[in-house]
């Protein structure tokens, strides 16, 4: 039960920051990693039991859930190209720093060994590599 409310949580964050971006467009773009940030500490260092090969499948899918909508809600409203810019550092900075801490989770975990670190790294890695590859033009 605490492993549905904290994914839960995480992305209702999520779908409250995709909403505000989209109405408060450039009022919003400076919170946007607190937004994410504060999902990702939810998901990665809050206390379940979750294997860290399940918190990289639902990290993975909360970054590609959030960037997909950042895409689809906040660059369409975008008239200038440097606003634009600007927003696109901000959403490729925000993926970093979700994958950033996702390793830091895996090597500061001490519940499981080395060959479950590796895979779970491994795994997250090329599950967002497959999103970037498919939803890099959207």
């Amino acid at each position: 039960m605490k492993n549905i409310l904290v994914i839960g949580s995480a992305f209702i964050v999520e779908i409250i920051s995709i909403f505000l971006a989209h109405y408060f467009l450039i009022d919003i773009i400076p919170l946007l990693p607190c937004f994410l940030l504060i999902s990702i500490l939810l998901i990665c260092f809050y206390e379940t039991d979750l294997k860290l090969l399940y918190k990289g499948f639902i990290l993975a899918i909360l970054l590609s859930f959030y960037d997909i909508g950042m895409k689809l809600f906040l660059l369409r409203e975008f008239k200038d190209k440097v606003d634009m810019i600007i927003t696109i550092m901000v959403l490729y900075s925000c993926l970093a720093l979700g994958i950033t801490t996702f390793i830091f989770t895996v090597l500061i975990n001490k519940k499981e060994n080395s060959i479950q670190k590796i895979m779970a790294i491994v795994i997250f890695i090329i599950l967002m590599a497959g999103h970037f590859s498919l939803f890099q033009y959207l």
